[in-house]
């Protein structure tokens, strides 16, 4: 004879159910999926890059490249008084320093989200006053594309000193060492106003140098102008040739 089972009451069902849910809801917490982590930065589409062509600060680059084309104005110069020869008239009074074309090449680390230091290779040419140098630069970052700057360095600079030539007094070019300073206003890498120096203490006895203003044009911009300036000093080397022919 089967033996019948007892079943619970409506009660103690009632009761069995609400001690399940409680221990659901204990153990709901040990057992969750972990919580994923903050998302990428920009939702994932924008990555640190470790080098870039054209600067940006962090954490969009790590590292960049300078390439610059400038020019400058000298605002003051150091003169000299240049004695011609007694047959050409009196003597003349030119300036050391005159306006010049200039190159920089380097490269500029992120230390920090406001902050890159890196240095630079800077070759002028002019008609007077040519010079190279090398500088240290540092960077402040004011967003994510604007940007001041200084840099400061060794420099070879052609100067004017005095002479003596058969007993009389004048001036010939000569390559004394002295220091490049700048400071630059740049925007998204591609156009910067400076100002800049040029100082050289021990030259012919006395100390030379000249203060500038100027414009750059940076990253591709830079390599842009180098094409058009090429481009424009082949017309003339060519046009002087059919001249001459």
């Amino acid at each position: 004879m089967r033996t019948p089972v007892a079943h619970p009451s409506p009660p103690a069902r009632r009761r069995r159910r609400r001690l399940v849910a409680a221990a659901t809801l204990a153990l709901a917490p040990a057992v969750a999926v972990p919580a994923q982590g903050p998302a990428p930065e920009d939702g994932g589409t924008r990555v640190r890059d470790p080098f870039c062509w054209r600067g940006r600060p962090l954490p969009r680059c790590g590292a960049f490249a300078l390439f610059e084309l400038s020019g400058h104005e000298p605002l003051g110069s150091t003169a000299v008084t240049v004695a011609p020869d007694p047959t050409a008239g009196r003597p003349f009074t030119r300036q050391v320093f005159e306006r010049h074309l200039s190159w920089t090449l380097g490269a500029m680390r992120n230390v920090s989200a406001r902050t890159a230091v890196g240095g630079a290779f800077v070759g002028a040419a002019a008609g007077e006053g040519h010079f190279v140098a090398v500088t240290g630069r540092a960077r402040w970052w004011a967003g994510p594309n604007a940007s001041v700057e200084a840099a400061a360095g060794p420099a070879l600079v052609d100067v004017r000193v005095p002479i003596v030539v058969v007993g009389q007094r004048g001036y010939a070019d000569a390559r004394r060492p002295g220091v490049l300073g700048e400071a630059r206003a740049n925007v998204a890498d591609l156009l910067a106003l400076s100002a800049r120096a040029v100082v050289v203490p021990n030259a012919g006895g006395r100390t030379q140098g000249a203060g500038y203003v100027g414009a750059s044009l940076g990253s591709h911009a830079a390599v842009a102008g180098n094409v058009v300036l090429g481009a424009l000093f082949g017309l003339l080397f060519y046009a002087l040739g059919q001249g001459a022919s």
